[in-house]
């Protein structure tokens, strides 16, 4: 790839600098220089400098790209609440259809007024309501509630590693979130609303109910709600890891796949009746792709690749580039100027480097191998595809999910092709859900079709191997890592015995520091109390083994492990984990070498009190006066299982005797070396 022949590239390249770079470079200073590059720019593209204005150009959109970063950043701040703001009631606009929890459904609100001793104030901020399912009340799109309260502040991670939910909803504007119960609201009418978006989740909502008619198997129902209406909120978490150990769970997330086979189809089929040089061919194509993205709710992620791929149908048309990767790069620009954080959206990075993979690596390697059969041929072909969208995915999918489906070549033509047709025939079970027999007959052939892609991804996921996990790779490995494939890349395109050198020289520094890793995690021996939401857990991890100790419940429910331990055990390069229960026990002893843990877990254990333990770790209330503990030089830990009063009552009490106690509550989870 020439840089000539996608001019594109090195802008792209300077604004997603400026964006990531922000926060290096003062606001007043950043306007300050942009302005000035401008103006400069203006004087020597009127001198006639070619070889300065190319090269200030550059420079101008990397300060753009601080630029508009900044603006955006203020929109944030402007909408952050007040810290430690609270008022009596407010009225919340319900903004987002809602998404179906396990016991709640989950909304985003739209904070109309607050208020205050007696008054009320205009307000402009969102905030995530969760609406218990126990009360039978589903809000919608555009109702207005009065609610009780204010939002608490959404919290920090507070556990190793752990996810950050609070940084993910900052860049949405989201800051607080309140749980609703009996009581706590009232229906309070209707505001002004959006007849766009209210059309758009009006569909998605009867997409949904047709669905419901017709799939009685839980399992099905949510991959055929995720697959065709981008709904993932029925996915249970076997569905989703089985997907994911497959090298399939990119299709159970409406994007740029979805709309990549939707976008190929239409061209086949418009491309039948009509001349795909004509304006009807593209407003034919663009219509219906962008019919589908209102079935989907006109969700984010659909709307961005349903425009990338608006500007690759009109780009032949305007006659303004045949180049589709500079096409590609040119959508990327736009959407960025639009909202800078999109940069930091996991969805936005790998659609992408998807789509880049397929467009530019596709065609080099399809070129590899002439196959004479049509099927064998096609089969390659698909099987190309598939890999040339995970080679250039796969640093990014190592990053963020530690974990690499080994069958994937094996998984995604079977993927694709089933997609291909689940897709298609999934909006026209929508349309034609209602005609007699036309209706029925594609009802058939959708739960048949989504039938043998569970059970296909099912059985690969359960083959052996089927998953290489902890990967984790940090900052530098994934660059790294990104130069190898360029490398390889550039060897096998241009022949190039540099690039070949050169990329085995990155192998050798990525394997020094993969050993160097190992090196120190073997060395790693700590313990950890993790801070769980009305519960409780340790971690004694000893040379990449972990001993996980908590209640039956937790150590069964995997989404402890996914969303509290996960990350943290990757780093750690945990090879072998065991799982205790602490059920039926009043107190636990943990003796190691040098390492004396006491928990107590019940009032009944007070007797039992070894106050030579290096660490005690309080659960469920068991010690309410610290009188006892006077003496004790050791740390003192309150879980998650304790209730905020008593928490707050041992703080108090702790003024008088200064004991070592730390609230994983207020802390987060707290690490020790041992």
């Amino acid at each position: 790839m020439k840089f000539k022949s996608t001019p594109a590239l090195l802008f792209l390249v300077m604004l997603v600098a400026g964006i990531v770079l922000e926060s290096f470079i003062p606001f007043k200073i950043s306007i300050g220089l942009f302005v000035t590059s401008l103006l400069v720019l203006f004087f020597v593209f009127i001198r006639n400098k070619n070889s300065i204005f190319k090269n200030l150009t550059f420079v101008t959109w990397f300060l753009f790209g601080v630029v508009i970063s900044k603006i955006h950043s203020i929109g944030i701040n402007a909408s952050k609440p007040i810290s430690g703001s609270a008022f009596s009631s407010y009225l919340v606009q319900i903004n987002s259809p809602a998404e179906i929890k396990p016991k709640t459904y989950k909304v985003e609100g739209k904070i109309l007024a607050i208020k205050t001793d007696s008054l009320w104030q205009k307000k402009a901020e969102k905030t995530l309501l969760y609406f218990s399912k126990d009360m039978g009340v589903l809000p919608k799109y555009g109702e207005v509630y009065l609610i009780k309260g204010s939002p608490r502040e959404i919290e920090a991670p507070k556990n190793p590693l752990e996810f950050n939910y609070k940084a993910y909803l900052q860049k949405k504007y989201i800051y607080t979130h309140q749980f609703l119960r009996e009581g706590d609201f009232k229906y309070a009418g209707k505001a002004p609303i959006s007849s766009l978006f209210q059309f758009a989740y009006g569909l998605n909502n009867r997409t949904q109910e047709i669905f419901e008619t017709v799939f009685d198997n839980p399992k099905a129902l949510g991959v055929a709600n995720a697959l065709v209406a981008g709904e993932k909120s029925g996915l249970d978490f076997e569905t989703k890891q089985s997907y994911s150990a497959a090298g399939a769970v990119h299709i159970l997330a409406v994007s740029g796949l979805h709309v990549g086979i939707l976008f190929l189809i239409l061209k086949i089929i418009f491309g039948k009746i009509l001349n795909p040089k004509k304006i009807w061919f593209t407003v034919a194509v663009l219509g219906v792709l962008w019919l589908y993205a209102l079935f989907t709710g006109l969700s984010p992620s659909v709307c961005r690749s349903t425009f990338m791929f608006t500007l690759i149908q009109l780009a032949p048309l305007l006659k303004r580039d045949h180049n589709s990767i500079n096409v590609l790069l040119v959508s990327a620009i736009v959407l960025l100027i639009i909202n800078p954080n999109w940069i930091y959206d996991v969805g936005f990075q790998l659609s992408y480097l998807a789509v880049f993979g397929i467009i530019f690596l596709y065609p080099r390697l399809r070129n590899l191998l002439e196959i004479e059969n049509k099927y064998l041929r096609w089969l390659w072909e698909i099987s190309l595809v598939s890999f040339s969208a995970q080679l250039l995915t796969f640093p990014l999918s190592l990053y963020y999910f530690h974990q690499f489906p080994n069958y994937f070549l094996l998984t995604n033509p079977i993927v694709a092709i089933l997609s291909m047709l689940i897709l298609p025939v999934g909006i026209f079970v929508i349309l034609l859900f209602e005609v007699p027999f036309i209706g029925a007959f594609l009802v058939y052939i959708f739960k048949t079709l989504i039938a043998v892609l569970n059970y296909l991804v099912f059985y690969i996921s359960d083959l052996k191997f089927s998953t290489t996990t902890r990967l984790e790779l940090g900052t530098y490995s994934v660059i790294l890592l990104f130069m190898f494939i360029g490398l390889i890349i550039h060897f096998f395109t241009r022949r190039n015995k540099l690039s070949l050198i050169a990329a085995s020289v990155l192998v050798l520094i990525l394997s020094v520091q993969k050993i160097y890793k190992t090196y120190e995690q073997n060395q790693s021996n700590e313990l950890t109390f993790h801070y769980i939401p009305r519960g409780y857990g340790i971690s004694i991890l000893d040379q990449r083994e972990a001993n996980f100790i908590s209640t039956k419940e937790l150590i069964d429910d995997p989404l402890i492990t996914q969303f509290h331990l996960k990350n943290y055990y990757d780093h750690m390069g945990i090879k072998a984990e065991t799982r205790v229960s602490s059920e039926n026990r009043s107190m636990l002893k943990i003796s190691k070498e040098n390492l004396k843990v006491q928990w107590v877990l019940d009032q009944n254990a007070i007797s039992d009190l070894d106050l030579t333990a290096d660490y005690l770790m309080i659960s469920n209330d068991a010690i309410r006066d610290l009188e006892i503990l006077k003496h004790y030089k050791g740390q003192i830990i309150i879980d998650g299982s304790n209730k905020k009063w008593y928490i707050e009552n041992l703080q108090e009490q702790n003024k008088n005797y200064n004991l070592n106690l730390i609230s994983l509550y207020d802390s987060g989870s707290k690490t020790f070396k041992i």
